[in-house]
């Protein structure tokens, strides 16, 4: 997978399976509507979508149910959310470590010893091998500093 002709907006091309380029798909023209589609394709149960899209929660579970039941485009519409979801999940870092590799090969090949570090370092990061050290500032008064060396006597 090309995480870059999935960057660009391309979709149609990088799927290759017809479907609708997925960053550029409509909204729903009802905001209620779209908010209570984004809160179902995020997880959340029918009713608490249904009251986080604006609506009273006074019935809300018939209601959310009504509104599932009654409206084939918030099914439509979840399901292209939960589709784009999943696109957005595949770039995985197995995919990252391989063009961190394809960088690296270029690097060397063209003489870039900074380019091919970098490549490499970003590789030993994406993998977990490589841990950036962190700074800590422990501002302690002479006060704590000598009682902690009094502790240790």
């Amino acid at each position: 997978m090309d995480f870059f002709r999935y960057s660009s907006g391309h979709f149609n091309q990088a799927l290759g399976d017809g479907l609708t380029p997925l960053f550029g798909m409509a909204a729903l023209t009802n905001t209620r509507h779209e908010l209570f589609s984004q809160g179902l394709a995020k997880g959340k149960s029918q009713t608490q979508a249904y009251i986080d899209a604006g609506y009273s929660p006074n019935g809300a579970d018939v209601s959310s149910s009504r509104l599932m039941l009654g409206n084939a485009s918030i099914n439509k519409r979840v399901k292209e959310l939960k589709e784009r979801a999943a696109i957005k999940v595949e770039y995985t870092i197995e995919d990252m470590v391989r063009e961190y590799e394809e960088a690296r090969q270029v690097a060397i090949q063209n003489d870039q010893p900074a380019a091919m570090v970098a490549a490499t370092t970003g590789k030993g990061k994406a993998l977990g091998i490589l841990i950036e050290k962190s700074q800590s500032n422990i501002n302690l008064s002479i006060d704590d500093a000598l009682n902690s060396i009094a502790d240790v006597d």
